[in-house]
């Protein structure tokens, strides 16, 4: 997860720098402004009641550490809310797979909006030192 967020930390930034008026919030207003939220978020709830249609299957690193031997070596994660993507309180089941990717879904959306103002902040000092 972490390696994915950098990828598309750099990839965002590539970007910003190449066509900032892809990124810019001119650019979404004129494209439609929120109906474009509506959508990711309307899609971003379908994939969340779907999940429970997943494969089964391990994913790449779980799998690597099954064929390796070394999978139960893991120590115990203080996350363990989460494990194999259920809220244990719910059992096994549909449900226990949409709660935990409802958390999921509140635990990056709540992560990404606090970058975004942290990312606003930073661009209105810059844009102040540049003045000065």
């Amino acid at each position: 997860g972490v390696g994915e967020a950098l990828i598309t930390v750099a990839a965002y930034g590539f970007i910003r720098r190449l066509r900032p008026d892809l990124v810019s919030g001119g650019a979404v207003r004129a494209r439609g402004g929120k109906s474009w939220v509506g959508v990711a978020l309307a899609a971003t709830l379908l994939v969340v009641f779907l999940t429970p249609l997943a494969s089964a299957n391990p994913d790449g690193l779980e799998r690597v550490a099954r064929d390796l031997g070394f999978v139960d070596a893991a120590r115990p994660s203080p996350l363990r809310l989460l494990a194999n993507y259920r809220i244990p309180l719910l059992a096994d089941s549909a449900l226990a797979t949409i709660a935990a990717a409802l958390v999921g879904l509140v635990a990056v959306s709540g992560t990404v909006l606090l970058l975004l103002v942290l990312l606003r902040r930073f661009d209105r000092l810059q844009g102040r030192r540049a003045d000065a």
